[in-house]
């Protein structure tokens, strides 16, 4: 079961939502934004069976808590001649979490898919999450994932909702 975790409360949804179905009936449609080239994705891994990891970054902290077997990811993704990041995903192996922000109002967005296999070695593969897109400087959602204990999880990152414009592929560990 998924269950998603959201940061504050999003009082501007419905004027945006009203705004989109605004210019979809008038017979347009709102533009849609790619990173063209994709972004840079700079990766981190941590194991976390003996340590409680910190990494920081210019969006915030990056705290891995201790659990053993796991293996945490961070992907943080600049964009040349930009100083501040156009996002990050974070995998977190405690209470198995995906956090996925967004930090920039440019009309774009991260799609990550999170793919493991039972041991049976059947795929299971969780869905597709993004962060809310609001006016936020930082927007974030964090998704509570039940993946069985020590279990190799895929992370991929798209830059487009159909999932064929493809970024970066990382692992983490449950």
């Amino acid at each position: 079961m998924i269950n998603l975790i959201r940061s504050g409360r999003r009082p501007g949804r419905a004027l945006a939502g009203s705004a989109a179905a605004a210019v979809l009936l008038a017979g347009g449609a709102p533009a849609a934004q790619a990173y063209n080239p994709d972004p840079v994705a700079h990766k981190s891994h941590r194991e976390t069976s003996t340590c409680r990891c910190v990494l920081s970054d210019p969006i915030d902290r990056t705290i891995f808590e201790r659990d053993p077997g796991g293996v945490g990811l961070k992907i943080l993704f600049t964009t040349p001649g930009t100083s501040w990041p156009v996002g990050k995903i974070e995998f977190h192996p405690l209470d198995e979490k995906l956090w996925v922000y967004d930090s920039r109002n440019d009309g774009d967005a991260f799609h990550v898919t999170l793919r493991y296999y039972r041991s049976d070695g059947k795929p299971i593969r969780l869905g597709t999450f993004t962060a809310p897109g609001t006016s936020k400087e930082v927007d974030v959602a964090v998704y509570d994932l039940s993946i069985p204990e020590g279990t190799l999880v895929t992370i991929q990152v798209f830059d487009d909702a159909d999932l064929t414009d493809w970024i970066v592929t990382g692992e983490g560990r449950a």
